[in-house]
């Protein structure tokens, strides 16, 4: 049973389902996760990514799209503070609420995470496994009734912004300006 300690960031709303997207610094290409922030404002991100690196190895920790094939599913606490790249969080207007954080921990990640990477090479163009495993969760999830069965996918919405957040951040890094990171409504 999870614990009560993530609480929601303060640009978060409860009881709200989100994509969030990370910069890979390849052009048009994101590591994507869902957040979920449950009624009581419990939060977590659940994501493909690869495990941490073994003791005393030379790879760096990263996640599945800059690496060569994924290995897992994970979900954990998402940090107070978005991390360096993020490029937005993206509010999913389609949810109609009564999700769980053991749905998606339990059942329909590591569902998704099983279909997708029997199909996965070592490959994988970056952001390719993420970007899979979100869209599969996401429609496994309106399957289930988490969100409306009549919404379209909101994948080439949530790229279309990106590309313009990609933009204004790379914008910022070079100029030496602050980014703020979007949160938008879909």
């Amino acid at each position: 049973r999870l614990q009560a300690e993530p609480a929601a960031p303060p640009y978060l709303e409860r009881d709200a389902l989100y994509v969030r997207l990370l910069s890979t610094n390849i052009e048009g290409t994101y590591i994507w996760a869902l957040v979920f922030v449950d009624a009581r404002g419990f939060t977590q991100r659940y994501e493909w990514a690869m495990p941490p690196p073994p003791p005393n190895s030379k790879r760096r920790q990263r996640s599945a799209d800059q690496c060569s094939a994924p290995e897992t599913f994970i979900c954990g606490p998402l940090a107070p503070a978005a991390p360096t790249g993020t490029l937005g969080f993206f509010k999913l207007s389609s949810y109609v609420g009564g999700l769980h954080h053991d749905v998606l921990r339990e059942d329909v990640g590591p569902d998704v995470f099983r279909r997708n990477a029997s199909r996965v090479g070592s490959g994988v163009p970056p952001g390719t496994a993420s970007g899979a495993w979100a869209v599969g969760a996401l429609a496994a999830l309106r399957e289930r009734g988490y969100l409306h069965r009549d919404s379209p996918s909101p994948e080439a919405e949530i790229r279309r912004i990106a590309q313009h957040s990609e933009l204004d951040y790379l914008q910022a890094f070079m100029s030496g300006r602050l980014f703020k990171t979007p949160v938008r409504v879909i």
